[in-house]
């Protein structure tokens, strides 16, 4: 919230301006807070309760439950793919040896949501 008029030079003016900045980032944006965004901005801060009588809040989601094995993959192929090929060169085409001199235990952790239910659907199918 800032005061618009004085920011472009009027020292009497007393308008005065409140913005939210919306981002699309982890979460997804209705398009009633386009078409209707005062219960967005109500909910945006306490401050602008008094905006509107009903308050919407934007949820974010989380990246963990949302990412899955494609998505590592691509990540892989973008981050270290030219170097997993001088790699392989240098281990003559041995795919294992490659494999096993640069892979670490565990999973990742924005991954480890994703991998548990993989692994309770494989159980549930034994």
């Amino acid at each position: 919230m800032y005061e618009k008029g004085k920011q472009l030079g009027d020292k009497n003016s007393k308008w005065t301006r409140a913005e939210v900045e919306l981002h699309a980032k982890d979460r997804v944006i209705p398009w009633d807070a386009v078409t209707d965004p005062a219960p967005y901005l109500a909910g945006s801060y306490p401050y602008f309760a008094f905006v509107s009588l009903v308050a919407e809040r934007i949820r974010t989601l989380k990246k963990g439950s949302a990412i899955s094995i494609e998505a590592v993959r691509g990540w892989v192929r973008h981050a270290a793919g030219k170097s997993i090929n001088a790699l392989l060169e240098h281990f003559k085409g041995d795919h294992a040896g490659l494999i096993n001199s640069v892979r670490r235990r565990g999973v990742p952790r924005r991954l480890k949501g994703w991998w548990k239910a993989a692994e309770q659907l494989v159980e549930r199918k034994s």
